[in-house]
């Protein structure tokens, strides 16, 4: 079989432009463990593409480096046609992850991703939030911007389209928050404010098909509030799974019935509720810690599941906890 990788940060998605260091540390995180595992499959033919301007020696996987002459986009789709399955990593925002998997849908390629609807739908985070409330889920309700002025607990803004914590600013109260707007100049229809809900940063790393889901682990996040806001570690494996979360999983899953293979889901946990905060339709970072806490190999179950358009039985979880520094 052979498996076509693409990690857009990292891979050549930014050849004309400088690579963010964060989100190429946390792009190399995600590539290298997902390379690590998919070495152990068996009778596995591997490519990856590489931005030039970085080194990654790879044993016994092939690296196309590409350089600015290069087109991204033609690259990936010509890769894409050569190979029996594709596997792609990118950020929602801009729509560049929904863009790359819509076209190559539109060459009928095999893709370990979330379709292009439901990555479309949790690009907006917006929109996502108003879909998941209607379909019964908690999320944190948006402000706007004539209700900020009488806001005077503290705020969070963030972009509509972002990756993460992108662009995330904490504030003392909602005129703070709309003082800075204005003052920045932003167009309000990019960006929204939410009241901060105080309680613990978890994610559930899931395995999806067509509205079921089984949840690979529990994790916690360890987020730094202070400007920029930025996720610095998060602990795979960290938290038991309670019957709380396996509704939310479900739910989730349910909302957005074109969630496939690996798919994250950043939720705050409350005394008496879990707050939905982020669907990601991708690989997350907790994935770097993945196969170290389970009893199978987590690359094997999502190719599994694509191939075969079944979800595993069971997920066997040792007791074992990893650690993953992002920044």
């Amino acid at each position: 079989m052979r498996l076509f990788i693409s990690e857009f940060i990292t891979g050549g998605g930014l050849l004309h432009d400088p690579l963010p260091d964060g989100l190429k540390q946390e792009g190399l995180l995600m590539l290298q463990a997902l390379v690590r595992d998919c070495k152990k499959i068996p009778d596995l033919e591997l490519t990856l593409t590489l931005d030039a301007r970085l080194s990654l020696p790879m044993d016994d996987v092939r690296v196309i480096a590409l350089e600015c002459k290069h087109d991204y986009c033609a690259v990936v789709r010509q890769l894409a046609s050569q190979h029996d399955h594709t596997w792609l990593i990118a950020p929602e925002s801009d729509d560049t992850l929904a863009h790359l998997v819509g076209m190559l849908a539109q060459d009928n390629t095999s893709i370990l991703n979330c379709d292009s609807s439901s990555i479309t739908c949790c690009t907006d985070k917006v929109e996502c939030d108003r879909h998941l409330s209607a379909a019964g889920l908690t999320v944190v309700p948006s402000l706007s911007v004539d209700q900020l002025q009488s806001v005077h607990q503290a705020v969070v803004v963030k972009r509509r389209k972002s990756v993460g914590c992108e662009g995330m600013r904490k504030f003392a109260s909602g005129a703070a928050a709309l003082t800075h707007l204005e003052n920045a100049q932003c167009d309000l229809t990019d960006w929204y404010v939410q009241p901060y809900i105080a309680g613990a940063h978890k994610s559930l790393s899931l395995i999806c098909l067509d509205g079921q889901t089984k949840i690979l682990s529990c994790n916690t996040q360890t987020i730094n509030f202070n400007y920029p806001i930025m996720l610095t570690s998060c602990i795979t494996n960290g938290a038991e799974i309670t019957r709380p979360m396996e509704r939310l999983a479900n739910d989730v899953a349910q909302a957005l019935p074109g969630l496939r293979t690996y798919v994250g889901v950043d939720f705050i946990e409350t005394e008496d509720c879990l707050y939905v905060i982020d669907v990601n339709p991708r690989l997350t970072s907790s994935y770097a810690g993945l196969s170290e806490c389970l009893s199978d190999n987590p690359a094997q179950l999502c190719i599994n599941t694509h191939i075969n358009n079944v979800l595993p039985d069971r997920i066997e979880r040792l007791a074992k906890s990893v650690e993953v520094n992002i920044a």
